[in-house]
């Protein structure tokens, strides 16, 4: 198992801690042997297993986090692996490395990050990416282009280090995952590109790392968007953890064929992670866990499946907040039947709207704010706020209201 294979393992030991225990027994399973394996007597995975997707059933860990396939360009890197000689014309170029410069020829051999390097001086600009003494990326930027994305199997970028993507340019399509520690940001150099999308087997943003469409107020590197309001859509074939900063200047929309997580990894103390839009907040996966915050800032917060699936959302000490807006559950053409369970936390809107079809809706959590609208065969509501009011109730079965912290109000 290579340094990259073991460093990302580590990370989805840590990160998949906060998912719960039915998630556990299968990541010990994959701690201990190369195989990953379905649950005894299924025929297919689960989703509900974030390491064993449907298409992983008894796939090796290296299809999870990468393997031989493509090239892995871990800019935290210090080894030197990589030849120049795919430069067409190339002789000679003088890299910073450190405090001091290294010649590379065509017989040199790279670490990922200076081959990033290498790559900006011979595309006629200057080196901005910030080589340690040992080869490896320590601060600086460099430019998430769509040929760069497609053409590396697994990206992780180190804390002290941007990378800036232009959306005019295309997507960043990862074939492998995404591990961001520093700060990715989505910029679009023309107004008639309002959205920056980014795609991987698995995206994992660490402490203190940051994905945004919104620049900072004083971005250091002098780089302005034309769309003021850039929406930021990230897809992963697996799951989306985040234990930074996820924020659009738009619409944030994340799509999962596993899980969504917004917290930070058992037994880690820090900054509270945070996924923020200026408007809509879209979250699509059948399994989401926060103990973070979630907000809309100006909009809704919509959450709904790939497929007509159960949704289960652990939201144990987190927050779902959109003071302007709703906070809505599938949409009222739902009409099959699928259980929605909401847990823990507080939900704070003008609306709460939960559409189960024909399936049941169980929430057991702490203040909910907004107006409480259910439509499904039934309905168990638990609250622990000053006040549960209640919408419009639509269930064919019997339905159960609590409220532990207050009043229960029926309008």
């Amino acid at each position: 198992m290579s340094l990259f294979q073991k460093r990302l393992l580590s990370w989805f030991a840590a990160a998949m801690l906060v998912l719960g225990s039915p998630l556990q027994p299968i990541l010990a399973h994959e701690m201990e042997g190369p195989n990953c394996h379905c649950p005894d007597g299924a025929t297919s995975c689960e989703t509900t297993a974030a390491i064993c997707s449907a298409s992983q059933c008894a796939a090796t860990v290296s299809t999870v986090t990468g393997g031989a396939t493509g090239n892995n360009l871990d800019l935290g890197s210090t080894q030197r692996t990589i030849t120049p000689d795919h430069h067409e014309g190339f002789t000679t170029a003088t890299l910073q490395v450190g405090d001091a410069t290294r010649t590379v020829t065509t017989t040199s051999l790279l670490t990922p990050a200076e081959h990033v390097a290498l790559h900006q001086i011979l595309s006629g600009g200057n080196q901005t990416l910030q080589l340690g003494a040992l080869g490896n990326a320590v601060g600086g930027h460099f430019d998430v282009s769509a040929e760069l994305s497609e053409a590396v199997h697994n990206l992780v970028i180190p804390q002290g280090v941007t990378a800036v993507l232009d959306a005019a340019r295309g997507a960043a399509n990862v074939a492998g995952d995404l591990a961001n520690a520093g700060a990715l940001y989505a910029v679009s150099s023309s107004a008639q590109t309002t959205a920056a999308a980014i795609s991987a087997n698995n995206i994992i943003n660490q402490p203190g790392g940051i994905i945004s469409s919104a620049l900072p107020s004083a971005f250091a590197l002098g780089i302005a968007s034309a769309v003021a309001n850039l929406d930021l859509n990230l897809s992963a074939t697996n799951n989306i953890i985040n234990q930074g900063l996820i924020q659009s200047s738009g619409n944030l929309s994340l799509t999962a064929g596993g899980s969504i997580v917004n917290a930070l990894p058992g037994g880690v103390s820090g900054a509270v992670p945070v996924m923020s839009a200026a408007n809509n907040v879209n979250l699509t996966a059948s399994n989401i866990v926060n103990s973070g915050l979630l907000s809309a800032i100006a909009g809704n917060i919509n959450v709904t499946s790939q497929t007509v699936n159960d949704i289960l959302v652990q939201n144990s000490a987190g927050t779902f907040q959109a003071l302007a807006g709703a906070i809505n559950f599938r949409d009222p053409l739902f009409a099959d039947k699928a259980n929605l369970t909401l847990l823990g936390g507080d939900w704070l809107s003008r609306e709460l709207n939960a559409f189960g079809g024909t399936g049941t809706v169980t929430v057991n959590v702490g203040d909910v704010t907004g107006l409480v609208n259910v439509y499904a065969h039934e309905a168990h509501i638990t609250a622990s706020g000053n006040n549960l009011k209640l919408g419009t109730i639509q269930l064919v079965g019997d339905p159960t209201f609590f409220n532990t912290g207050g009043d229960v109000t029926i309008n």
